[in-house]
């Protein structure tokens, strides 16, 4: 790679700041102070200068998850420092050298997941359009207001997306730019939620974004690359460098700036050149990365800070004078040379035996999904070919297994003894210990173990194989069983095929009911409520209503809200009856999407207006109405078509639809779904549209909105019953679909399914349903 010129000075190490627990995966930098943030759940604050380098002036401890976002907020009074975790809270702190150790601003639920990035807003209008932007694992970016009376924040704008929001940058027109896990780059326009441009190159998840005054911002991925764009979305520059993921991106000055990622390094770069100027290794994955005071003027790069897996904060600098001493740079140096040595004498894996990087990839794959471990620098590479990209991508690094020591720890992970250990360097310098013993599911341990370390789904594949060719996991395929689980029988309560039909309901005393409303409400004429009461009878004696009975039904859905709860119960039960092409059927399923479309818009209207006993019936009848849409869907035994079909019914993805729309109102403003019929009525209708979605029945926007709706439901819900659907719910959207099984796993499904699958307190079929998603994963993820 190029070099900077003979007259420029080269980084070297200036300090390291030691301190945390763990893996250091944020920093910022303000006018005195160094901040860090830690998977060891603390926000950590240092004073850099040649007098006091690398003190430790204060600890934050409030967080209670892993600490992933930090941002510095200086253009209000007073100045302060943001920190976003795992568990969806935010925390102000102050930024002075004051030893105040509380925060400015106690926790404050900011995302339904986890918080990824931070980014301050400072264009002319930020106080208007807020102070601080946010992106979480909920698939939203935030846009935040400061206010100085109460020194919080408050959220003026959300972002919807359909994956992670893993980057974050508002711009100097107040327009705003996310990355997001779907490898998109979205700009959306000042002051508003409207997306106005998308920008389309990366082939996987976009994890970083920076500014470039007059020209336009970079964009990081986890594809190695680096882009440069124009606000109009020309590409005009690829930076080509790191060889994994490349995590963060700083500006140095006006033309210089710098990356990190997972392949342990720093790069510096100019953005008038394709190649690093230099590249500044770490031992550990390179997490974030900041210049130290702030970007300079041009001509004299600031001090870098780089956070890395090895939980250690390290310090470069152009500066000779403030170049580590001896001792430090020694040790620093010996560290990087036992990394390097661990990796080349893992046991189980002989380097010197794997063919050259170069060689081994220069080959296309013969198909999709297949694995090469190769050498590079003295390391075990993993690479998987991407019939899609055309190209093979990086997954990781891999270690063999460890040999037994005298006093037996080897074979020990957190306590438990396993018949045999590996270590794993999936996370390019983190050595992390796999633990499996003979007769273990190795696809069921592979994705336990990407679980638990947060590890890209992607690598299911390679960790399982890893672990079937080390310990000889069997995998002959005998009796009754599915190929894609290697020899699992799969489980026979997912997919979910048979939809919920509520069925229950004394016709007569619900026509009783509608009349007397209807008489209070001076609602409906004196025929149309004999009518209804005949209507009740004929249904009480199971036998379908005449064609005027039916009319004065369909007639009343336009009922005042505070008459309808019982007429709409009154048509939940008439659909039972109208099956195929009978009596009325098209007639009844129109008016049943018409009182829902009724319900749907005054939740979103006012939804303390709605009565909760039409809520509920509302919510029965819909899921009545996709159960019934649903089986003639399947009977079909095709695709259903996405407009409505030549009979003029709805099709199945417009019924999807308009379901969700009901369900996305039950949690408008004023609206709170507390009472277990309604509850169970909500899941139940969730599940129906997963059924519904079996076959490509429902387009794939339905299926990622009913998935986000499930996942969203399921981080709270305590009734069983409820829980239990959403999960056969869940696990029928993910069955067979890729693509919605990564976007999930992106998602933060992992979180979800760990509360369920192992907690004593739950029922035992939940705990069961959650370990059948997993096996679906699984299945997916091969």
């Amino acid at each position: 790679s190029t070099r900077m010129s003979a007259s420029d000075s080269e980084y070297a190490l200036s300090t390291q700041i030691f301190g945390h627990e763990a893996d250091v995966r944020a920093v910022c930098c303000g006018s005195e102070l160094v901040f860090t943030a830690s998977r060891d759940r603390s926000v950590r604050a240092w004073r850099l200068g040649t007098d006091t380098v690398g003190v430790q002036v204060r600890a934050h401890t409030q967080h209670r998850a892993f600490v992933n976002a930090l941002a510095r907020v200086e253009c209000v009074e007073p100045a302060h420092v943001v920190s976003g975790s795992a568990d969806g809270t935010l925390i102000v702190w102050r930024d002075s050298t004051a030893d105040a150790p509380l925060p400015l601003r106690e926790q404050t639920k900011a995302h339904e997941n986890t918080i990824c990035a931070l980014a301050v807003a400072t264009h002319a209008t930020a106080a208007d359009d807020g102070w601080l932007v946010s992106g979480s694992w909920d698939h939203t970016a935030k846009v935040w207001r400061w206010s100085a009376a109460d020194a919080s924040y408050e959220c003026v704008r959300t972002m919807q997306h359909a994956a992670t929001v893993w980057a974050v940058l508002p711009l100097a027109d107040g327009s705003l730019l996310t990355g997001c896990a779907d490898k998109v780059v979205r700009r959306f326009a000042a002051r508003s939620t409207d997306c106005v441009h998308e920008y389309k190159s990366h082939t996987d998840c976009v994890r970083a974004l920076l500014a470039v005054a007059d020209v336009g911002f970079l964009s990081a991925a986890n594809d190695t690359r680096i882009i440069l764009w124009t606000l109009d979305g020309a590409q005009l520059r690829e930076f080509v460098g790191h060889s994994a993921y490349v995590y963060a991106l700083a500006a140095l000055d006006a033309t210089h700036f710098a990356s990190c990622g997972e392949d342990q390094t720093v790069r510096v770069w100019n953005t008038a050149a394709a190649e690093p100027l230099q590249a500044l290794a770490v031992p550990g994955s390179a997490w974030c990365v900041a210049a130290v005071g702030g970007a300079s003027a041009a001509g004299a790069l600031p001090d870098i800070v780089c956070s890395a897996s090895d939980g250690v904060a390290h310090v470069f600098t152009r500066d000779a004078a403030r170049r580590a001493p001896p001792a430090l740079a020694a040790n620093f140096a010996a560290s990087l040379e036992a990394l390097r040595a661990a990796s080349t004498a893992a046991s189980g894996i002989d380097v010197s035996k794997l063919p050259p990087r170069a060689d081994a990839l220069a080959a296309s794959g013969t198909r999709d999904g297949e694995n090469k471990m190769v050498a590079h620098e003295g390391r075990a590479e993993v690479w998987s070919w991407s019939a899609a990209a055309g190209e093979w991508q990086h997954v990781g690094f891999a270690e063999g297994a460890a040999s037994d020591t005298a006093d037996g720890d080897a074979r020990t992970v957190d306590g438990v003894r396993y018949d045999f250990v590996f270590d794993v360097d999936i996370d390019a310098g983190r050595m992390i210990k796999l633990g499996y013993n003979a007769g273990d599911d190795h696809w069921q341990v592979a994705q336990k173990f990407i679980w638990k370390h947060q590890l890209d789904q992607s690598t299911l594949p390679t960790i399982a194989d890893f672990i079937q060719r080390n310990t000889g996991a069997a995998t002959a395929l005998q009796g009754n069983v599915d190929p894609l689980t290697a020899g699992r029988t799969l489980p026979d309560v997912l997919p979910v095929r048979a939809p919920v039909v509520f069925r229950g309901g004394k016709a007569g005393v619900i026509a009783t009911k509608a009349c007397a409303l209807g008489t209070q409400h001076a609602a409906g004429s004196a025929s149309q409520l004999d009518a209804l009461r005949s209507l009740g009878e004929h249904l009480a004696a199971d036998e379908p209503g005449t064609a005027d009975e039916l009319t004065a039904l369909v007639d009343a859905v336009q009922w005042p809200l505070d008459a309808l709860f019982p007429i709409v119960d009154l048509l939940r039960v008439a659909l039972l009856h109208a099956t195929g092409t009978g009596t009325g059927a098209g007639t009844l399923r129109a008016a049943a999407a018409t009182a829902v479309q009724r319900v749907a818009s005054a939740l979103r209207a006012d939804g303390a207006a709605v009565p909760v006993a039409l809520q509920l019936v509302a919510t029965r009848l819909c899921a009545n109405y996709v159960a019934a849409t649903a089986t003639a869907a399947a009977d079909a035994a095709a695709p259903m078509q996405s407009d409505d079909g030549d009979d003029g019914a709805p099709s199945a993805a417009a019924v999807a639809r308009l379901a969700l729309a009901l369900v996305t109102a039950l949690r408008a403003d004023g609206v709170a779904v507390t009472k277990a019929p309604l509850l169970l009525a909500r899941a139940a209708l969730l599940l129906d549209v997963a059924v519904l979605a079996l076959g490509d029945a429902a387009d794939g926007d339905s299926k990622r909105l009913a998935w986000s709706e499930v996942q969203r439901l399921l981080v709270r819900e305590s009734n069983a019953d409820a829980q239990y659907s959403l999960l056969g719910a869940l696990g029928t959207l993910l069955h067979g679909d890729r693509e919605l099984t990564r976007v999930a796993v992106d998602g933060g499904v992992r979180g979800v399914l760990a509360r369920f699958e192992t907690a004593a307190s739950n029922a035992a079929r939940v705990r069961a349903i959650a370990a059948e998603i997993v096996d679906v994963i699984v299945s997916n993820s091969r």
